[in-house]
Parts: structure tokens; C-alpha cells; sequence
């Protein structure tokens, strides 16, 4: 039987899987040496976090639900075809961006449970969880730096950018 404990562990790792292959995506973008330099900084500690996820699972107790990861493969390989094909620049770095962002703050999310439930369950790890939180508020923050200064690169040309200087213009 699967605990829910285990099914939301592992659905953590899926998408922690999923971020992985994103951020090596990123990183092999060779025309953005900026975006590719943080890549492989945030990926370091992706991986980390990952491992110490790997090891509270290890204390559960894995459940048979590897299809998840699997799903969370194949998510990440249809996205990387996005990113391929367009600049560094583009609505695809942007969306991974914001995809990365976006999972940084479930796993702020995780650990803030994992702190709560540590006494309520003998087999989690007594682990530094709000260092954890730490760490992921810190890396959400770079993730949003990077994010919204490729937000006025990509929409610069768009009907957003032209409807904000209208109306700067009529409001003279």
C-alpha cells in the first residue's frame, strides 16, 4: 500500500527531475554564456536538494510510483524541443524560467511541510528544514532576477510593450 506521504515525496522528486533536465537544457544553450553560467550554479543545487529528497524517501520507504518520474522525463524532453529551436532570448527560455520558478516554490512548499509533520512521523530525517526553505527562497529570488530581465526582451516587440508607451503618450 502507498502512503500519501510517499505519493507527495515522490511527486516532489518528479518534479525535481523535471528541473534538472530543464536547467541542463538551459545550460547547453551556448548563445547565452549569462543564463548558461547560472544554470549550471542552480542546477548544483537542485541536485543537491534532490539527494537529500532521495534520502527522506529512502526513510519512508519508496512506493512503486516511478511512473511519475517517468512523466516528468518525457514533460521535460517535449519542453526542451520548444527551447531548441528558438533564441535565448525567446518565449521558451522565458516559460523555463518561469516553469523553474514556479517549482522552486513547491519545494519551499515541501520543506515547510517537512518541517511541520517531522515530529508527527518517527521515519523523516531531523533535518534543517528551514535552512532548506532558506535555500529555496534564495534560489526562487535569482530565478525571478534572471526571469524578469528576460521579460523585457521578450515582449519588447510585442502589442504589450507598444500599448504601455500609448499610454505614457496620452497621458501627456
Amino acid at each position: 500500500m502507498t502512503e500519501p506521504i510517499q505519493v507527495y515525496l515522490h511527486d516532489h522528486l518528479a518534479g525535481s527531475n523535471f528541473a534538472t533536465e530543464l536547467l541542463k537544457s538551459l545550460r547547453d544553450q551556448d548563445a547565452h554564456p549569462e543564463l548558461a553560467t547560472f544554470a549550471v550554479t542552480l542546477l548544483a543545487e537542485v541536485e543537491k536538494d534532490a539527494s537529500i529528497l532521495r534520502g527522506v524517501l529512502d526513510q519512508i520507504g519508496k512506493s512503486p510510483l516511478d511512473v511519475k518520474e517517468a512523466l516528468a522525463w518525457v514533460a521535460e524532453k517535449a519542453s526542451r524541443l520548444k527551447l531548441q529551436h528558438q533564441k535565448p532570448e525567446s518565449l521558451g527560455t522565458f516559460e523555463a524560467l518561469e516553469t523553474l520558478s514556479l517549482g522552486i516554490m513547491g519545494k519551499l512548499a515541501l520543506w515547510n511541510v517537512l518541517a511541520t509533520i517531522t515530529g508527527l512521523d518517527p521515519r523523516i530525517p531531523r533535518l534543517n528544514f528551514e535552512k532548506l526553505a532558506a535555500s529555496a527562497k534564495d534560489q526562487f529570488v535569482r530565478v525571478e532576477e534572471h526571469r524578469m530581465k528576460l521579460a523585457r526582451f521578450v515582449f519588447a516587440n510585442t502589442g504589450i510593450a507598444k500599448v504601455g508607451s500609448d499610454r505614457k503618450e496620452g497621458a501627456r
